[in-house]
């Protein structure tokens, strides 16, 4: 699934905004409308008035649903954002309660939430357990695979490598700009987020 968060989480967040456009522009439109049909003058006595205050509230229905749609996808990438915050700064694996404590969420309320985001492809290489409530960010690779020196003796090429000394393999951190998880690779390599896929450049 590697690479596969930062896909979901744009279109989702993509389909957030576009519910909000939608709605906002419909309510504005019908709002617009009902004005209007307020202000004519054949609207003045009370039973045609509450005719006008009923369509209204079934016509803005579907705009505020689309609203509150994209508001709800705006705020649950908001809290995708800061699990993977609280992983990161936790090495790879954190408990429910304290990503609990940094969405203002019951812990059963982040549970839930985290497994259906494990489900729908948030993150790109994750899984929970549920027994123990803490939620753990798969590394992509050991890091001790860059920093262990080759083998010595003979290489590949049947040339003599016990005299040279092994070139050491610098490490550097990066943010990544899917997530703003902070991660590490080999430097002038490009890395991987360990917890979303994102490959920085």
């Amino acid at each position: 699934m590697s690479g596969t968060s930062r896909v979901v989480v744009t279109a989702k967040g993509l389909f957030g905004k576009i519910c909000s456009i939608i709605g906002w522009a419909l309510a504005l439109l019908f709002v617009i409308v009902i004005i209007i049909l307020i202000a004519d003058d054949e609207f003045t006595d009370f039973d045609s008035f509450a005719v006008v205050i009923i369509t209204a509230i079934i016509v803005l229905s579907p705009p505020v649903i689309l609203i509150m749609i994209g508001r709800r996808i705006k705020q649950r990438i908001q809290r995708f954002r800061s699990y993977v915050s609280v992983v990161s700064a936790k090495g790879g694996s954190a408990h429910i309660e304290e990503l609990a404590l940094a969405v203002a969420k019951s812990p059963v309320f982040v549970l839930r939430e985290v497994n259906s985001m494990i489900n729908q492809r948030y993150f790109a290489n994750a899984n929970i357990n549920p027994a123990a409530g803490v939620i753990t960010i798969n590394r992509q690779y050991d890091m001790n695979a860059y920093t262990q020196p080759p083998a010595m003796g003979m290489g590949m090429t049947g040339i003599n490598t016990s005299s040279v000394a092994p070139q050491p393999i610098i490490i550097e951190s990066f943010t990544c700009t899917g997530c703003a998880a902070v991660g590490s690779r080999p430097k002038g390599s490009h890395g991987e987020c360990d917890y979303c896929g994102t490959i920085a450049s």
